[in-house]
C-alpha cells in the first residue's frame, strides 16, 4: 500500500494516543491527594472505574469511526482512479482513432493507460497502435466473426458475406475486405433497426428528439444514421461508451464530404469509389471494430426481444 493510503491509519493511531493521554490525565486530576473517609474513598474508587470504562468506550468509538473513515477514503480513492482511467481511455481511443470503446475496464485499457503514463502522460501513437494490433489478433477477429454469425438479428446471407470479408482480411487482402465491410455496414444497421422495431416503435416526436440529441438536422426517417441513433438511444448503462460510439459512427464513418478520409474508412466515400486509401490493416481493423460494435448492439436488441416475449408469456 502506498504512503498516501497509509495516512488515514497513521492519523487514527495519533488521535487514539492523544485521546488516551487526555482521558488518563483527567482521571488523575480527579484523585484527591489528602485523606478521605472510607465512603468517599470507595466512591472515588468507583468513579475512577467508571471513568476508565468511559475512556475505553470513547477510544473504541473513536477508533471504529476513524477506521470507517479510512475505509471510505480508500474506497473513494479507488473509485476516483477507476473513473479517471476510464476517461483517460476514451481520450486515448480518440487520439489513436480506433473505436475500442467496448474494451473499457479491460486488459487493453490497462495496457494503453500504462503506455500513456510511461511516456510522460502523452500518447505514443506508434506504440499504442502496436498494442492495439497485438490485442486484436487473429483469434480475436475470429471471435468477432463467430459472434455476428451466431446473431439472430442479422440477415443470414449478409452474415455469409461478412465471413468472406474476415477470411480475406486474415489473408491481408485489406482493400477487398474493406470494400465488403463498408457495403454491408448499412445493411447491418437496417437489420438492427428492424429487430428493435418489433418491440419498440418510435413516434415522430421521439424521432425528432433523437435528431436534436444527436445533431442530425434534417436527416430522413429512413436514413441509416437516424436508425443507428435510435438504436443507441435505447441502450441502458454505459452511457459514456455509447456516446463515444455514436460520435465515431456519425462523425467519421457516416459523415458526408471528404473530411477525415486520411485516417478513417468512410462508408459513403468507399462505396462510391471516391476514397481509395483504405488498403491497409489499420483501416480494416477500424471497420472490424465497427462490426463488433454493431454485433454487440444486435445482442442487446435480441435480449430486448426476449424480455418482451417473456412479459407477454407472463401476462
Amino acid at each position: 500500500m502506498n504512503d498516501k493510503l497509509m495516512e488515514p491509519q497513521k492519523a487514527t493511531a495519533q488521535i487514539l494516543k492523544c485521546a488516551d493521554s487526555i482521558c488518563a490525565k483527567k482521571v488523575r486530576e480527579m484523585a484527591v491527594p489528602f485523606a478521605v473517609s472510607d465512603i468517599m474513598r470507595e466512591t472515588l474508587s468507583l468513579f475512577h472505574e467508571q471513568m476508565n470504562e468511559l475512556q475505553k468506550t470513547m477510544i473504541s468509538g473513536i477508533q471504529e469511526t476513524l477506521q470507517r473513515l479510512a475505509q471510505v477514503n480508500l474506497q473513494f480513492t479507488h473509485k476516483y482512479k477507476k473513473t479517471f482511467d476510464r476517461l483517460l481511455f476514451f481520450e486515448i481511443a480518440k487520439e489513436t482513432g480506433f473505436p475500442i470503446y467496448l474494451e473499457c475496464d479491460t486488459e487493453l485499457q490497462d495496457m494503453l493507460v500504462e503506455s500513456y503514463r510511461a511516456n510522460d502522460n502523452s500518447c505514443n501513437i506508434n506504440e499504442m497502435q502496436q498494442i492495439i494490433f497485438e490485442y486484436y489478433d487473429e483469434e480475436y477477429v475470429n471471435s468477432v466473426c463467430r459472434s455476428f454469425a451466431n446473431s439472430n438479428i442479422f440477415n443470414k446471407e449478409r452474415v455469409g458475406l461478412l465471413k468472406q470479408g474476415i477470411a480475406v482480411y486474415q489473408l491481408h487482402y485489406f482493400a477487398a475486405a474493406n470494400s465488403l465491410f463498408a457495403a454491408q455496414m448499412g445493411g447491418m444497421i437496417r437489420d438492427l433497426y428492424a429487430g428493435l422495431s418489433k418491440t419498440r416503435k418510435f413516434t415522430q416526436s421521439e424521432k425528432n428528439k433523437v435528431r436534436r440529441a444527436f445533431k442530425l438536422g434534417n436527416c430522413r426517417d429512413d436514413s441509416e444514421k437516424l436508425m443507428l441513433a435510435e438504436v443507441i438511444s435505447e441502450q441502458e448503462g454505459g452511457i459514456m461508451i455509447w456516446c463515444h460510439v455514436a460520435r465515431f459512427f456519425l462523425k467519421y464513418i457516416y459523415s458526408s464530404g471528404e473530411g477525415y478520409m486520411e485516417e478513417y474508412p468512410k462508408r459513403h466515400m468507399i462505396c462510391h469509389g471516391i476514397q481509395t486509401n483504405y488498403d491497409t490493416r489499420k483501416m480494416s481493423l477500424k471497420l472490424i471494430l465497427c462490426i463488433d460494435i454493431l454485433t454487440e448492439l444486435a445482442f442487446r436488441v435480441g435480449k430486448m426481444k426476449e424480455t418482451a416475449q417473456q412479459v407477454i408469456i407472463d401476462i
